[in-house]
């Protein structure tokens, strides 16, 4: 009876994994599409206004308007565009089309009634290494992403006044991923282990 019941969870799950794996291709597009798309608008209409709150700026929870005057032209807010939207977007809808991937392979034994395969470890040890890359890449496009915006509006040359007497700035990189890899590759040791019982099991019957 229990054996029937994961048989029948694996193979739901199994199927919201292979919907989202779909609409994962369609967002991963449209991340590209866009600003290939916002691109040519501009070559075509340089003036055209790529972001209604061209003029504001938001640093976490705080937002600054700048003078029409010292906002940046279309062409070069492009270029953070680029790097948030096409880079950091597709890099994260790729790594989580992986992730799915593997985890499909995981359940794919588990809809056969054998939860502890011998490649189910390996294939948690697979989405260990992918969260891994994917955190560090993550966070190298977030930095670089900031810091061309910073540039591109100038922030690093605001007037020197008695309110603001110099700008700097500081990247918090995010490190949660990393406990995730430590909770996949226990995971991928556990498996391993159940697997041996498993194999040990078969041999003695």
């Amino acid at each position: 009876m229990e054996n029937e019941k994961m048989i029948g969870t694996a193979q739901k799950l199994d199927k919201v994994m292979q919907v989202l794996q779909w609409i994962l291709i369609a967002c991963t597009i449209v991340l590209i599409l866009a600003p290939i798309i916002l691109t040519i608008v501009n070559q075509v209409n340089p003036d055209a206004i790529v972001n209604s709150t061209i003029y504001t700026v938001r640093i976490g929870s705080l937002s600054l308007e700048v003078a029409p005057e010292y906002a940046p032209t279309n062409s070069s807010i492009l270029t953070p565009l680029w790097i948030s939207m096409s880079l950091l977007g597709s890099t994260s809808a790729l790594a989580m089309f992986l992730c799915l991937k593997y985890i499909r392979r995981i359940l794919s034994p588990m809809k056969l009634g054998n939860p502890f395969h011998k490649d189910a470890a390996q294939n948690f040890k697979k989405l260990a290494w992918i969260v891994l890359a994917t955190g560090i890449i993550r966070n190298v496009i977030q930095i670089a992403s900031s810091y061309a915006s910073l540039r591109i509006w100038n922030l690093f040359e605001l007037p020197q006044t008695d309110v603001i007497r110099s700008v700097q700035a500081s990247f918090d990189l995010e490190v949660g991923f990393v406990l995730v890899v430590f909770g996949l590759l226990l995971m991928s040791y556990i498996f391993r282990y159940g697997a041996s019982l498993q194999q040990l099991s078969d041999e003695t019957l």
